[in-house]
C-alpha cells in the first residue's frame, strides 16, 4: 500500500512538481555477535522543476529526501539498545526526451 500526495503544474515551458509519500524503511544493525532488524515508518519528499528546451526535450532538477527514525531495543550487546535517525537527501538532474 502506498500513500502519495502529488502536486504538479503543467505549464507550456516550466513545470514545477512536488510529492510527499509515506514509506516503510528497513534497517539492520549487526556485528560479529548479534544482528537486529527493524522497520519504521518514514517520510519521502521530492520537489522538482522540469524546463522544456524544445517540444520534445526538457531538463529537470529535483531535491529528494527520506527521513525516519529507528530504535533497536534488542541490540543485547549494547545496554539500552540503539536509537538513530536516518536522513538521506539527494539532488539529481537530467535531460528528458519526450515522444508525443
Amino acid at each position: 500500500m502506498r500513500l502519495n500526495l502529488v502536486v504538479r503544474y503543467h505549464g507550456p515551458q516550466f513545470q514545477p512538481y512536488a510529492r510527499i509519500r509515506l514509506a516503510i524503511v528497513n534497517a539492520k544493525v549487526s556485528d560479529e555477535t548479534f544482528s537486529v532488524l527493524d522497520s519504521a515508518p518514514g517520510l519521502n519528499v521530492l520537489a522538482g522543476l522540469k524546463v522544456f528546451l524544445a517540444s520534445n526535450f526538457s531538463i529537470f532538477g529535483e531535491f529528494k529526501s527520506v527521513y525516519t527514525s529507528f530504535q533497536f531495543e534488542d541490540a543485547a550487546a549494547l545496554s539500552g539498545g540503539i536509537k538513530g535517525v536516518y536522513s538521506a537527501p539527494a539532488v539529481v538532474g537530467g535531460i528528458t526526451r519526450h515522444f508525443r
